[in-house]
């Protein structure tokens, strides 16, 4: 896919891409709490994009890659 057919590509409410150029930095997307049972985040993509022939079917493709750190409480 060409990114410049991306107008917009969020992930809750996050911004990734704004005219085909990527804009995110690391920001926290959730945090978990605890370290015993399960845990949940939730999160979604919502966006625009602007095909360069609309004839052709566009099926974007992205990695997202997620970075864990401790939250290290200082006495």
């Amino acid at each position: 896919m060409n990114m410049s057919e991306v107008d917009l590509l969020n992930i809750n409410g996050i911004e990734l891409f704004e005219n085909g150029t990527p804009t995110v930095t690391e920001t926290e997307l959730f945090t978990l709490e605890g370290n015993q049972g399960t845990n949940e985040g939730t999160f979604a993509f919502t966006g625009e994009a602007t095909p360069v022939n609309a004839s052709e079917e566009s099926n974007p493709s992205f990695k997202l890659v997620l970075s864990f750190a401790p939250d290290v409480e200082e006495d």
